[in-house]
Parts: C-alpha cells; structure tokens; sequence
C-alpha cells in the first residue's frame, strides 16, 4: 500500500511540473488563429496578463502561428521582409522599456518595469505588430495590457481585527490602501492595529493612515557586513519605507540570536548611515522592540557602532535594489515561506515517504 501511495504522490509532483512548463506556451488542441502570441517569461513563469514586479526585467517569447494553425516562437526566418515593432497607446508609464530583442530561442519582448516600491498599480497599453518593411503593413497585431506594481491585502484578511486578531502581511500582497486603513481603524474601534510577517510585528493606530506598501525581507545589507566584518548581524528591512502617522511600536524575534549573540544594539540605516535606535530586549520573550513612525532598513548586531557611522558616502538612500540575500537558514519573506523548485519539492515527499 505504501509503494502504491508513493508512486501515487510522485506521479502527480512530476506531472504539475510538466502542466507548468506546458503553461509556458501557447496551448495546441484545435487548430489555432493565424497571429501572434506571448509566452511566460522563464525564470518567473509570469504572463503579461499576470501583475509585474516594479525593478524587473521580465522576456515574453514571441510565437507566430500560420495560416495552418502551426505555432512556434518567431526566428530570424519568420521575419525575411518583415519587422516586429512595438507601439504605445498611452505612454509608458511604470515602464523603463518595452522592445523586441532576439533571445536564446528566439524573439521576445523585453520589459523593464520601473524601480520603486508604489502603492498604487500603473498600466501600459499599446500593441505589438508585425509589420513589411517595405510599406509598414500590419500582417498581424496583438493588443498589449500590462500592469506594474504590488498586489493590495485582500478585505477579508483585515476583519480578524475585530477579534484583536493580526494583519498578516504577505510578500505578494504587501499594499494596505488608504480606504482599507479606514476600515481597519473602524475594526480596531481607533485603537491599535497589529501588523506581522510572523517575525516582526508594528503595533500603531491607523487613523487617518494614507496607504502604505509593506513589502520586506531579511536580505543582507552587503556594504554594512563587509565594513564590520567581526560582527553578527540580523537584518530587517522595509524598502518602500513606510511612515505612519503615530509612533508605533516594532518587536523583532531574535530567538535565533540569543545564543549567538552576547549583546544586542539596533541602528537604521538610511542614505548610507548607521544611526542607533534605542531598544529594549525581552530576555522572556526573546524579542527587541523600539518605537518609531517611520519603517526602514533596521540593522541589529551584537557588537555596538559608533551612532552617525556612514557606510558610504553619497549613498542614494533606501530606495535602491535589494543586496544579495542573507545566509540565514529562516524562510525570507521577500521571496516567500516554504518555496522551493518542482526537483527540490519532489526530492523532499519522495525522502519522505521512504522514510
């Protein structure tokens, strides 16, 4: 029975691997359209229809299918006599770029989104044609709808408040709006609302908030290791730098520091300067908390700094691409608790079930 259930649960681990990567392309069952077509970006598996990151550079293969209902992704034959050009309808907003560029495996249309971190989502219209090159006849068109930004909290994730419950905030849905901070402080009766990845939570009231985008993540701040490189550090940061209007109060676990570390000394880091905050550790609970209006990259560390310390001189502030990620072993919320590839996923119920 077990060797039944286990070839039972690798045949399905292997075969959502094949539907994903048969995602990637345009289905074949009935003979399809004569036109053009996009592709999934490979190393994000996302569509043009899907909501794109803000400071990605994103390659949707481009297919072609003929009058035969044969599709496949545009070569260089495809195109004797013929061009692929990119037109706007309404500007470029929350784009760098939009062109066509001859990839691996043929063309793709290459995005840039812009960098930043918005609370609001932008869209780019326009179209993407195949024209002569002769005259500029169009032989065939698709309409382009893309949309850059970060997803919003969805409602039903804030009326927990009502029971003193958190507001868990995802890496994919980082952006509480402003009529959903109204809501919150309605659910809260004006008192203070808790938010919280699982290792950090803000205590604030929301009254009156404008919205906020929340994204974080634990990566390691390279330039502040390499300068004090005895040190042991933690990082947690905010990169879209959220500001409330009332002090709230942030509490970081360090339970995974306890023992690592002898003492601990808390700094933020903003436009290449180390500046201390004062905060308090709870030896019970094992956490830090500090108070503060504004969220940003906080640095903790177990060997004190001279307060006012620059890292770099005419650092450009918070608002750059994240550093290399940290070796920490603990999930990273930017990039998403317990994600893995489809060959690691398999490895692991296969390892298990052997067990």
């Amino acid at each position: 029975m077990k060797k039944i259930l286990s070839f039972i649960l690798a045949f399905a681990a292997v075969s959502s691997m094949a539907v994903s990567a048969l995602a990637q392309e345009p289905l074949s069952g009935e003979k399809a359209k004569a036109g053009l077509s996009l592709g999934a970006d490979e190393e994000t598996e996302k569509t043009v229809k899907d909501l794109l990151t803000p400071g990605e550079d994103y390659e949707f293969p481009i297919y072609i299918t003929d009058e035969e209902g044969k599709t496949q992704q545009i070569q260089e034959e495809h195109l004797e006599g013929y061009r692929l050009r990119v037109e706007s309808k309404d500007g470029k907003d929350g784009l760098e770029s939009i062109k066509v560029e001859e990839g691996r495996n043929g063309y793709v249309l290459e995005v840039e989104t812009q960098s930043g971190w918005p609370t609001e989502q932008t869209e780019f219209t326009g179209v993407l044609k195949m024209v002569k090159k002769t005259n500029g006849q169009s032989l065939y068109t698709t309409d382009l709808q893309l949309t850059v930004g970060y997803g919003q909290i969805e409602d039903s994730a804030l009326t927990g408040v009502k029971n003193g419950e958190y507001v868990y905030i995802e890496e994919n849905a980082p952006v509480i709006t402003k009529s959903q901070m109204k809501k919150l402080e309605n659910y809260a009766n004006g008192k203070k609302v808790t938010f919280t990845d699982g290792d950090w939570t803000f205590e604030v009231r929301v009254s009156g908030q404008d919205a906020v985008n929340m994204l974080n993540n634990q990566r390691t701040i390279r330039e502040v290791v390499e300068e004090f490189e005895g040190n042991n550090f933690k990082f947690v940061s905010f990169p879209a730098g959220p500001e409330f209007d009332f002090n709230g109060k942030m509490t970081i676990d360090v339970s995974e520091q306890m023992d690592e570390f002898d003492n601990f000394f808390v700094y933020r880091y903003y436009k290449g300067k180390l500046t201390k905050i004062d905060a308090k550790l709870n030896k019970n609970d094992e956490t830090l908390s500090f108070e503060t209006k504004k969220l940003g990259r906080f640095v903790i560390t177990d060997k004190e700094i001279a307060d006012g310390t620059v890292v770099e001189d005419g650092f450009g502030g918070e608002t750059v691409k994240p550093s290399k990620p940290s070796t920490s072993t603990k999930p990273n919320p930017e990039m998403g608790a317990g994600v893995m590839n489809s060959g690691a996923a398999i490895a692991t119920v296969l390892a298990a079930m052997a067990a």
